[in-house]
């Protein structure tokens, strides 16, 4: 069953079978100040574009675009146990955390996927440990635990969505770096392959990210609604047409995150954390029909991978984009689809469409769980690993809040 989408002159409320179309409007006010707050974030923006090059100038364009708003009446909503700002896999699995931990809570989720896009739905979507083990540095140890947190997850959630596959790490001359990762790797030919590479292989997951976000949405009651942050208070969420009272609030606004207006005394650490993070693009085709057999698999080489989907017959190329590559350059993309034609033995028909996603990078490539404020935290920066880390750095912070 679809959701629904209810509308009114200033509120969306979109719902789910399970969600509930309630909408409690305690009272509105007349406000000219979401003008002046998108005009200081465009100025900022603008700023911030001069300094740090392209990317951010694409991502600007994006943003510019999403906060095109004309002042107008806010919505005073009455006050929640939690408010989360953002839709994708941090955002949903917080929600999908608190709802089962505390059911009688009332709880807000506010996006707008429309203008502002979550990477989760724009992305490759493969979870696996990738030679990765304990006590090498902090960083491996988060990756690794973020991947048995999400094993035990799947294990004992069964959710919809997450399918089992095998990925095949390769390298066309076996480097010391390769060896150093996956020293069991050995020169072999597999079945899919046209010729001998050093190959190394591993169980994992792919995810179908609308498939298993659908699945987390089904399995909770939260207040929905449609708007774009501009300001985030102790207390409260503003949006463009909302004022959001909450006694807790999460932000997991991802890219997004250094374009959202935060109003907080101790906000310099954050301000800190999100100057050093970036905002990195990941790129992938997207072909169809391709019966490539029953099994789903991964092919790795180096930061390139081809994704075989069995259960619906895609097959997706791509990877992270190299940093000096701009949004509108498909030469690296196309780089790594040449590269797998001619490696695989099956035919690749002719692409669908291109997506990209913008991933957050956080400062040092370390991802953060925060604590900005009382009862307000945010995770960023889980970058590559979106859909791991949530499930580990999230069970310490659902028994705080």
């Amino acid at each position: 069953m679809k959701g629904t989408v209810h509308s009114s002159t200033n509120i969306r409320v979109r719902t789910c079978p399970t969600w509930t179309a309630e909408i409690p409007v305690c009272s509105e006010a007349k406000t000219p100040a979401c003008g002046s707050i998108v005009a200081a974030m465009i100025i900022i923006s603008l700023i911030h574009c001069r300094i740090f090059g392209k990317l951010n100038g694409y991502l600007l364009n994006r943003i510019r675009h999403a906060f095109s708003i004309k002042s107008g009446t806010i919505k005073v909503m009455k006050k929640f146990d939690l408010v989360i700002v953002g839709e994708g896999i941090s955002g949903l699995y917080a929600a999908y955390l608190a709802f089962r931990r505390f059911p009688q809570w009332n709880i807000a989720l506010i996006a707008d996927s429309s203008r502002l896009a979550p990477c989760s739905y724009r992305t490759t979507a493969v979870v696996s440990q990738s030679g990765i083990h304990l006590g090498v540095s902090p960083l491996g140890d988060l990756l690794f635990n973020g991947f048995q947190a999400f094993c035990e997850h799947v294990a004992n959630d069964r959710p919809d969505g997450i399918y089992s596959g095998t990925r095949f790490h390769l390298s066309s001359d076996g480097c010391d770096a390769f060896k150093k990762r996956w020293p069991n790797g050995r020169l072999q030919q597999l079945a899919t392959l046209k010729k001998e590479l050093f190959v190394e292989q591993e169980e994992t997951f792919l995810v179908d990210p609308h498939e298993y976000l659908a699945w987390l949405k089904s399995q909770m009651t939260v207040h929905f609604f449609t708007g774009l942050v501009t300001s985030v208070e102790s207390g409260r969420v503003i949006s463009d047409h909302l004022d959001i009272l909450g006694d807790r609030i999460f932000l997991a606004n991802g890219a997004y995150a250094r374009h959202t207006p935060i109003q907080l005394k101790s906000h310099a650490p954050t301000k800190n954390y999100l100057d050093g993070s970036r905002v990195v693009p990941g790129k992938f085709a997207l072909f169809q029909l391709c019966d490539w057999g029953e099994e789903s698999f991964v092919l790795s080489h180096g930061h390139a991978n081809l994704i075989y989907r069995a259960w619906s017959g895609e097959v997706l190329i791509g990877g992270t984009t190299n940093k000096n590559e701009s949004l509108d350059d498909q030469g690296e993309l196309q780089k790594q689809i040449n590269f797998f034609a001619e490696l695989v033995n099956f035919d690749l028909p002719k692409a669908v469409h291109v997506d990209t996603g913008l991933r957050h990078k956080g400062m040092q490539r370390k991802p953060a769980l925060l604590e900005l404020s009382t009862n307000v935290w945010a995770l960023w920066g889980t970058y590559k690993n979106g859909w791991s880390l949530p499930h580990f750095m999230l069970k310490d912070w659902i028994e705080k809040i």
